[in-house]
């Protein structure tokens, strides 16, 4: 399991649900140690769990919910970290 988590609320099939999202997430460029090339930001979403829960959702599911909301979630993790 990753370091980093992010706790959102998500609607799937009519249901609202609490998922945090583990996370990977490093980055570079002329925001960070001085450099000359454009900034960047990778995120990598390594799992989702439902909130409080000890396992991780199932693939299908996690895959409907990166599909719905893959790209808000990163891009609102990325803002967390400045980005």
């Amino acid at each position: 399991m990753s370091d980093h988590y992010y706790t959102t609320e998500v609607e799937y099939r009519g249901c609202f649900f609490e998922i945090e999202v583990y996370y990977d997430y490093s980055e570079g460029g002329s925001n960070s140690y001085g450099s000359d090339e454009p900034a960047w930001v990778d995120v990598d979403v390594t799992s989702i769990y439902g909130a409080g829960r000890t396992k991780p959702v199932s693939k299908r599911l996690s895959s409907a919910l990166m599909s719905e909301y893959g790209q808000s979630i990163t891009q609102s993790i990325a803002e967390t970290h400045g980005a």
